[in-house]
């Protein structure tokens, strides 16, 4: 029997429609967009943005005869948090043999994460082997990018694997960790903040011998997910004194403090950096990739540096993070949300420049 007609429009409305700004082709966006700008990072070539709108959709169908293309538009329909980027496997007939090569080449495999980092932007020397995206976002931190480091403990010189903010627990996600560092698992998994903290325990239970680090700032009336097991995490690190002093603080991966003029002899140096929420923590990693969080990242809505001051917990805070982060010499940004941004081919004053405009663009009104 159907059900009443009135309740079977609602299931019809409800379904997800694809936007009509997709151009034709296989490949479209549904209206279950975020708006978390994963798949223009993976493939701006083929994404594109209605900043007005609110939601991303198909500018451009990949070019079938370019690998690269077809590639990263595997990587961001695997990647998206909720699903909604597509194949419409009905456009496809015995007429448009390009349509059907391309909707036969745009179904994911594999082999599509992990992708290294600088496939995207440009690294430092030396660096090009050991960061990775890990992809999988997951839809309760609203896509923030996953990463997996790879380096060295500068005390011991034993490898050492660093799991950057959370990724979707799934069997995909699972496998792409683990063809970096093995069945046991990341040594460490770096929570910027609350924010993208979601599914933590999931990742934990999998990993067991995974230590999780986490700021205090963010439990308590910060904590706004609710999630009392964060306060369990192995390393919990804490402030003593004025918050408000914005001197950083900094501290190895298993949280003992590190001297203001010695961490950046650390390959791996964390960094209390509050503003976006009381507790936001950035990873240093050998004194050249910068994993942010959402303290700083490039926004194609700003076309610049920005802090999301949307979203900012504390701006005059925030603003005072920034300008102590323009004084150190790291050259890459690698944000959850946002984008990536290179400085290596860039000056210490370019470069204080851009994080200048961020500043300003926290007090815009």
């Amino acid at each position: 029997m159907l059900p009443p007609y009135n309740t079977l429009a609602n299931i019809l409305l409800a379904l997800p429609r694809r936007i009509g700004e997709n151009v034709d082709g296989p490949l479209y966006v549904n209206n279950r967009c975020i708006d978390c700008t994963t798949c223009h990072n993976f493939a701006p070539e083929t994404f594109t943005r209605n900043i007005n709108a609110g939601y991303h959709y198909v500018h451009t169908q990949p070019n079938v005869h370019d690998e690269q293309e077809v590639e990263n538009a595997r990587s961001a329909l695997l990647a998206c948090p909720v699903g909604a980027i597509q194949i419409d496997h009905t456009m496809v007939d015995d007429d448009n043999e390009e349509y059907e090569s391309l909707e036969e080449k745009l179904v994911p495999t594999s082999e599509e994460f992990p992708r290294k980092l600088e496939t995207y932007v440009l690294l430092p020397e030396g660096l090009n082997d050991k960061v990775w995206f890990v992809g999988f976002h997951n839809e309760n931190s609203f896509g923030a990018t996953p990463y997996i480091v790879q380096g060295k403990d500068v005390r011991n010189g034993v490898a050492v694997t660093v799991m950057v903010d959370t990724p979707r627990y799934c069997k995909g996600a699972i496998r792409s960790i683990e063809s970096i560092c093995g069945e046991s698992g990341p040594d460490f998994h770096f929570i910027t903040h609350v924010d993208d903290s979601a599914g933590h325990l999931e990742w934990r239970e999998n990993y067991p011998n995974m230590k999780r680090i986490f700021h205090s700032g963010d439990l308590g009336e910060h904590n706004w997910i609710g999630d009392h097991s964060l306060e369990q995490v192995e390393i919990l690190l804490d402030n003593q004194g004025d918050a408000q002093d914005i001197e950083l603080r900094a501290w190895t991966l298993d949280g003992k403090p590190i001297d203001e003029h010695e961490f950046r002899d650390h390959n791996f140096a964390i960094l209390h950096t509050p503003g976006h929420s009381p507790g936001s923590i950035s990873l240093l990693f050998e004194n050249s990739i910068l994993f942010t969080g959402d303290t700083l990242a490039f926004s194609s809505r700003e076309n610049g540096m920005s802090g999301f001051p949307r979203y900012g917990h504390d701006l005059k805070l925030q603003s005072l993070t920034l300008k102590a982060l323009s004084d150190l010499s790291w050259k890459v940004v690698a944000p959850g949300h946002g984008k990536y941004k290179s400085f290596v081919n860039k000056s210490e004053e370019q470069k204080r420049a851009e994080i200048e405009f961020a500043i300003k663009g926290l007090f815009k009104r």
